[in-house]
């Protein structure tokens, strides 16, 4: 359950992140080949999938059309986040650091 709890977290970040990254136009690092990022994530930094999500606006509004997927390593810790739009694929953020996390930012209130 504190695995659970601790992907949600994750995924609710990520998908702030990604919101704001979409809003802008097309960033550098976006083309239309997903089993290209795929192999580029696990051959690069042996990441593989870990959750997939629809971002909602701050008006609780569905994006139509988008998706996002997360990639980790939970041996390195790193992670990717991209995003989807009309068949592109954009990477939204990338980091280090993932760990389960069942306290969140508030120390789990």
């Amino acid at each position: 359950m504190k695995r659970l709890f601790a992907v949600v977290i994750l995924v609710l970040y990520a998908m702030l992140w990604a919101s704001a990254a979409l809003a802008q136009s097309l960033p550098d690092g976006c083309g239309q080949n997903p089993a290209g990022y795929a192999r580029y994530l696990q051959e690069k930094f042996g990441e593989k999938p870990l959750w997939s999500g629809v971002p909602e606006g701050r008006d609780g509004e569905v994006e139509e059309g988008v998706k996002l997927y997360g990639y980790v390593n939970p041996d390195t810790g790193t992670w990717t986040v991209f995003a989807v739009r009309g068949g592109v694929y954009c990477i939204a953020k990338a980091g280090r650091g993932f760990k389960p996390d069942s306290q969140g930012p508030d120390g789990g209130l």
